[in-house]
């Protein structure tokens, strides 16, 4: 097996806590996802170079990593070679390495040119501008990290700032403000260390760093019982006032999707226009009436309904069985509820009114529920 290393990339860390030849753990998972984002790019500039070919050179990367061989003095300067060793029989025809030079130079390039407006720049595509959520995430103010070190010369400078406009880039145009949602946790990757979220149908990645991975892990361990997570933080909003991006997380619980209250709480966040542009969001003073006669009138026995609005601004309540399907209509003006029960072993169905802001009429909805589950 050769040996094959090449020098490649000597990041560079400035401040007073690097001062003495010594690089802080975290750091060292940072040049992992410098890796990565390199990888990828090469990947990428190879497709890009190659538009008749619909796949990559088999084993283009194989074999082939980073390799952290020194630290030396004058701030912390990290030597990182391209290591080859674990490929046996190494063909040094292979444009890999050429392409991991490009996809290198490209990143330090506009990385530098953040302040310059350019479409075609990497950084402006949320896919590569979102590996600075955990490149230099680390850095204190008044640190610096370069991507490279040449000499005395020093390439690819981040800072707070620079990190910020990095990952503000590919979202000029939204705008900034404090959220709180309902969202089902769709996948965590740990790999690229995110989560997603699906928040009224519409997916949301964000780190994990900004939130409890174990809070996630629960969310997703019962596959027959979606449990939401509430989120609070701040965010960016398009122009329709939908969540593209989690910048903070203030704070984040399980929720029970059966809690009453909790979906009551949720289904006031809905905003007119929910359903692709249409939907009338129920009303808030009718739900907050609702849970109150709820609260008051709700025997012991009854069963937690699954809770959904209604494109015309009502509510709907739901329960199945493998025998039986219901549903029942709300009214939010007057809280007259229509339910519908359906038999599938025998087809039957039994249509009955309720008056929900009656004790009465709780009592008899939760009788006829009791009596089909």
């Amino acid at each position: 097996m050769k040996n094959n290393q090449k020098k490649f990339l000597t990041p560079t860390l400035e401040g007073d806590r690097f001062k003495t030849k010594s690089v802080p753990v975290e750091f060292l998972q940072e040049l992992s996802v410098i890796q990565d984002l390199i990888f990828e790019l090469a990947k990428d500039i190879y497709k890009k170079e190659h538009p008749t070919r619909s796949r990559l050179p088999n084993h283009f990367l194989d074999g082939i990593s980073l390799r952290l061989l020194d630290i030396k003095k004058g701030s912390s300067i990290m030597e990182l070679d391209l290591d080859t060793s674990e490929i046996e029989a190494l063909d040094l025809s292979n444009d890999t390495y050429s392409y991991l030079e490009k996809a290198k130079n490209l990143l330090i390039k506009d990385l530098e040119n953040i302040d310059i407006e350019d479409n075609n720049s990497i950084l402006s595509k949320p896919k590569y501008a979102n590996y600075f959520i955990r490149i230099g995430r680390h850095l204190r103010p008044n640190e610096t990290m370069f991507l490279n070190r040449t000499g005395r010369k020093k390439y690819g400078k981040l800072t707070d700032d620079i990190r910020a406009k990095v990952l503000n880039r590919p979202y000029v145009g939204l705008t900034i403000d404090k959220f709180e949602i309902y969202a089902d946790v769709t996948s965590i990757d740990k790999k690229n260390q995110t989560f997603t979220i699906s928040e009224s149908g519409l997916l949301v990645s964000a780190s994990l760093a900004l939130i409890d991975i174990q809070l996630l892990v629960k969310s997703l361990a019962d596959v027959e019982l979606v449990t939401k997570v509430l989120i609070k933080g701040t965010g960016k909003f398009d122009s329709t006032g939908r969540l593209q991006v989690i910048d903070r997380v203030d704070e984040a619980t399980l929720i029970d999707p059966y809690d009453v209250h909790s979906r009551i709480d949720e289904l006031m966040l809905i905003k007119d226009g929910w359903l692709d542009g249409e939907g009338k969001a129920p009303n808030k003073k009718g739900l907050l009436k609702l849970l109150t006669f709820y609260d008051r009138f709700v025997p012991k026995t009854f069963i937690k309904p699954a809770i959904f609005p209604r494109p015309d601004g009502n509510i709907q309540f739901e329960w199945s069985s493998s025998e039986y399907e219901i549903d029942a209509v709300i009214d939010l003006m007057n809280f007259k509820s229509r339910l519908h029960a359906l038999n599938f072993e025998n087809e039957k169905e039994t249509i009955k009114n309720f008056d929900l802001s009656t004790k009465v009429g709780w009592k008899s909805m939760n009788l006829l529920v009791n009596e089909a589950l």
